[in-house]
Order: structure tokens, then sequence, then C-alpha cells
């Protein structure tokens, strides 16, 4: 018996890792993690902020839809509401919103929390010419930039859409204005509101060529048909940057 024991130790002691290959095979996961998570950190990111960009973009479209059901057409809003038609649709669309921060400076001045507001109206790029931006009860917030009181028709660059365009610019971060980088096409996206279509991404340029990196003003489109953000990926020549992948907008919308 001694001798079977013997021998079945000795088995069990061959068939056993070394310190110094279980130390090798730690350090082997290690590198492997060191190399995957950071890819891996980037891609739930990026699905991040297509998904609540998709909620901003329904959220949206919905609050517009119902503002129209009750006050008609936003080209037959009364006069004087067209004249100050961004504040006016803001007002409108915000009986259907959770708003958890309404910054409008007509009511506002006595709020105790109205340095909030600035923040909030400050960390908006281009933040515009409205008196009232929202903070959503999720983080979103949201800011009309300019408009055209008239919805004036619109024939947009490179989208073969006619647009009667009532307000050319609706700004929204999608993690609100104290978070992330508050940049176009990071965090930030620009959306249009139509008479005829109602909300619709930006799409008065190219994303892949708009010029520069880190303004990417034309890239709401991308994101919410591509579901991706790999632009960020690429120079302006659509050139992806770990891949032989040019980014097109219609034959390569991704740089894998």
């Amino acid at each position: 018996n001694d001798g079977l024991f013997t021998t079945h130790h000795s088995r069990l002691t061959k068939a056993a890792f070394t310190l110094a290959e279980t130390l090798i095979v730690i350090g082997i996961i290690g590198v492997v993690a060191a190399l995957t998570l950071p890819n891996l950190n980037h891609a739930t990111g990026d699905k991040e902020t297509v998904t609540r960009l998709q909620k901003a973009y329904s959220m949206l479209n919905e609050a517009n839809d119902r503002a129209v059901a009750i006050y008609g057409p936003l080209s037959e809003w009364s006069e004087d509401c067209r004249k100050d038609f961004n504040n006016c649709w803001m007002k409108r669309i915000g009986e259907f919103l959770k708003i958890s921060k309404s910054c409008d400076e007509t009511v506002d001045e006595e709020d105790s929390n109205y340095s909030s507001c600035d923040a909030i109206k400050g960390n908006i790029i281009n933040s515009g010419n409205s008196d009232i931006a929202y903070q959503l009860s999720d983080g979103i917030t949201i800011m009309p930039n300019w408009t055209e009181e008239d919805c004036k028709e619109y024939y947009t660059n490179g989208h073969e859409m006619l647009y009667d365009i009532c307000l050319y610019g609706i700004i929204v971060d999608i993690n609100g204005a104290n978070k992330g980088k508050n940049l176009r096409g990071f965090d930030t996206f620009h959306f249009m509101v139509s008479d005829k279509l109602g909300v619709q991404p930006f799409v008065d340029g190219s994303c892949i060529r708009d010029g520069y990196p880190d303004d990417k003003e034309y890239c709401t489109a991308w994101v919410l048909e591509n579901g991706n953000l790999d632009y960020l990926k690429a120079d302006n020549e659509g050139n992806c940057n770990d891949s032989d992948i040019v980014l097109d907008g219609v034959t390569n919308t991704s740089c894998h």
C-alpha cells in the first residue's frame, strides 16, 4: 500500500504546476488583460453613448409630436411664439419631459441654484441664444441654439432632402454639462427641428471631413445610423488608425 501511495503521490506531483510556471501564466494573463481591457472599456463607452443618444432622439421626437398634437403644426404657431421660437418650443416640449432642473433666466433669477444653471449653459458647447436649458432626470441636458422663425425651407449639403427648418441646432449633452468632455461628437450632439419631419439629426455637413478632430458637429446622424463612434478612430480623411479601412459613411461605416 505504501508503494501504491508513493506512486500515486509522484504522479500528482508531476501533474502540478510549479510556482514559477504559475507566475508565468499569471503574467501572461495580465499582459493580455492590459491589451484587451482598454478596448473593451472603449467599446462599452461607445455603446452607452449610442444608447443614450438614441434615447434622447426618441424622447425629443415624442415631446415634439405631443406639442404639435396640442398646439398645431410648428409653422402655424402664433406670431408672438415664432418671434421667440426657440424659447417657446422649449417651454411647450417641456410639458412632456421629465425635468430635474429648468434653467430659465426669466424665472430662475431668485433660484438659489441659479449658479448651476450658469454651469449647465456655459458647459454646453456653442451654447446658443436661448434663455432656457433643461437638465432631465437621467442627466441629459438640452438647449436650443438658433431658430428660423418662419420654418423656412433649407436644402441640406450632401443629403437629398428638403428640410423646412424651424429650429436649426438643438444641443443635447447625453451625460450632462458637468460630466465628460462636453465636445461635439464625443458626448454632445446636435439636432434640428422640422415642421414636416419633426426632430432630425443635424446633417449640414460631413462627419468624417468635419475639419476638426475634436469638433464633430455633423456626427449625430452617423451615430444614430451606424451605431458607433468610429469616426473618432479615424483621421479627417476617414483613414482608421488601427486598420486599413477607410470610412466613407456608405460602404465602410466601421473601423472593424
